[in-house]
């Protein structure tokens, strides 16, 4: 009975801290293409992937055409009037090493 309470304890520490440390990871990105010009929306840190969230416009929003992402300069780019709200997933690797 005792040991049942302490892997349940451990499981639910893991669980809790694996999740609070996702959820840093991920953020929800405004950006727009405004006049159907080139934007890019800079996060200050590296990029992993990001994939659209809730698209905002009228227009297309299709990856690699309308939007994508630079990975290296930390940033969602959108173009050609698409406009949305992105999940980026930020990148912790140390590049340095």
């Amino acid at each position: 009975m005792f040991t049942n309470k302490i892997v349940k304890s451990l499981t639910l520490f893991v669980l809790f801290f694996s999740l609070y440390s996702l959820e840093a990871r991920v953020r929800r990105v405004r950006c727009e293409s405004i006049g159907h010009n080139y934007r890019e929306c800079r996060m200050g840190d590296r990029i992993d992937d990001a994939e659209l969230d809730v698209q905002l416009s009228g227009a297309s929003c299709r990856r690699n055409r309308s939007w994508g992402v630079n990975h290296r300069e930390g940033s969602i780019w959108v173009d050609d009037g698409c406009r949305a709200i992105f999940l980026v997933w930020m990148d912790d690797r140390d590049w340095n090493q």
